[in-house]
């Protein structure tokens, strides 16, 4: 028996995978197939979603094909430089954690390892990535226990979170960096009270995303009041929790750019 509780419940569900389509999918791409649905007297939120899928959505093979070439192309901006390291490191993890759920061999084994700190050593933190990768040679030819391509993913972001609160007199890790900064002006960002900035986007901000999704690849902590008051500044930038969105944040309901959009989604629903 469905109580009336539950159904509220799984409307107010419905309705957010409903503001999250329409806020995703391109009206061009979305219209033809609700036309399609209307027509044949099926429309309703699985069938949309089943629709969309069934036509646009890449197979495996593509998706971790796409997947890791851009993976190559992350640990390629590395070796280039001209990026700030906390910005790429966010981005660096994004991109391994799809080619995980994508079975890329790119990011398995002592190779992916050694593509990982090859080329953080080339522009990014060369100290330290040269010393990882000697290190990590001489323990896979003495038959030792390896730290695995995850493990030395963190220990590049504590470095890094660390070096970030460091005077630009004391910074030693990343003292020769071959890239410049991410900006030199700064970017305003809900983590921050008033005209306060950082060097990085906002997408790239941990304290953010923390606040907003409830998780970061980042270590770092904060109390729950002062999520509370970053969730409370990014409400009022609409326009940048859309950016968000599409960059696969999956931001809470009640902050989503969607979220109280008004437009019920179509059709009935098979509970």
């Amino acid at each position: 028996m469905v109580t009336q509780s539950t159904w509220s419940q799984r409307q107010k569900r419905y309705q957010q995978i409903w503001d999250w389509i329409r806020t995703t999918v391109d009206e061009a791409i979305l219209a033809p197939h609700l036309e399609k649905l209307v027509k044949s007297n099926t429309l309703s939120l699985q069938a949309i979603v089943r629709s969309l899928k069934t036509e646009i959505a890449p197979s495996d093979t593509q998706t971790a094909e796409r997947v890791r070439q851009e993976y190559r192309r992350v640990l390629a901006q590395a070796r280039q430089g001209n990026t700030n390291p906390a910005r790429w490191h966010s981005e660096w993890y994004k991109v391994y954690q799809r080619a995980l759920s994508s079975d890329v061999t790119d990011v398995k084994g002592a190779l992916a390892v050694k593509d990982f700190l090859e080329a953080v050593a080339a522009k990014l933190a060369p100290e330290w990535g040269r010393q990882q990768l000697t290190e990590f040679i001489a323990t896979q030819e003495l038959g030792g226990t390896l730290r695995t391509l995850d493990q030395y993913g963190k220990v590049f972001s504590s470095l890094v979170e660390h070096n970030s609160f460091r005077s630009r007199s004391d910074q030693t890790i990343f003292a020769t960096l071959g890239g410049r900064s991410d900006s030199e002006k700064g970017h305003a960002c809900p983590c921050r009270k008033g005209p306060k900035q950082h060097p990085w986007h906002p997408e790239h901000c941990a304290l953010l995303e923390l606040a907003l999704t409830g998780k970061t690849s980042r270590e770092i902590t904060a109390t729950d009041a002062e999520l509370g008051a970053i969730r409370e500044r990014a409400k009022a930038d609409e326009k940048l929790l859309k950016e968000l969105e599409k960059k696969g944040w999956k931001i809470e309901p009640s902050l989503g750019a969607g979220s109280g959009s008004g437009v019920r989604y179509p059709g009935s629903v098979n509970a």
